[in-house]
């Protein structure tokens, strides 16, 4: 995805309600997202040209990370966004959780800033709950290995949207 220089793309993993207080009440803040990091990209062994297929693995991260919400789901979002820079912290603080899957914060998300939305089907919902609860109690790296992940990743892709298209995919 093309981008400016000073901005990034990030994948952010939010609730169907959130993504919908975003769009009718306006930015949040300090929002958990994913984007292809210094980090992640030496973590994967990727050069600035695999610059994509490391945004490829955030969109993939986030969408793990999307499960371990702590209330029962039958969709995984991801919002995928262009950020400023200056709005993104936790990047390259080696140690830091998460840093090798390229997690980062946003300080301030708008709408605006919105390019796409990843979400599952309704064929979904069944996997998408089972796996939810199969793994309610693991971290990031303990869903990436779990199998139930695996399987839902291999059978469910997420499904792209426009920004505008928000109503009729909830």
């Amino acid at each position: 995805m093309n981008q400016r220089s000073g901005e990034q793309m990030i994948f952010a993993p939010l609730t169907t309600a959130q993504v919908r207080a975003l769009r009718d009440d306006g930015p949040i803040g300090d929002v958990r997202a994913f984007a292809a990091t210094p980090d992640l990209m030496a973590a994967l062994d990727y050069d600035e040209s695999r610059r994509e297929d490391a945004e490829y693995a955030a969109l993939s991260y986030a969408s793990v990370q999307a499960l371990l919400q702590p209330e029962p789901i039958h969709q995984r979002w991801v919002l995928a966004a262009k950020v400023d820079d200056a709005l993104i912290s936790g990047q390259g603080v080696s140690g830091a959780p998460n840093h090798a899957y390229g997690e980062v914060v946003v300080g301030s998300l708008d709408w605006s800033a919105v390019v796409a939305i990843f979400v599952d089907d309704s064929a979904a919902a069944a996997a998408v709950a089972a796996t939810h609860q199969a793994i309610n109690d693991a971290d990031l790296p303990g869903a990436w290995d779990d199998a139930h992940v695996a399987d839902l990743i291999r059978d469910h892709d997420l499904l792209w949207h426009l920004p505008d298209e928000l109503d009729q995919i909830t």
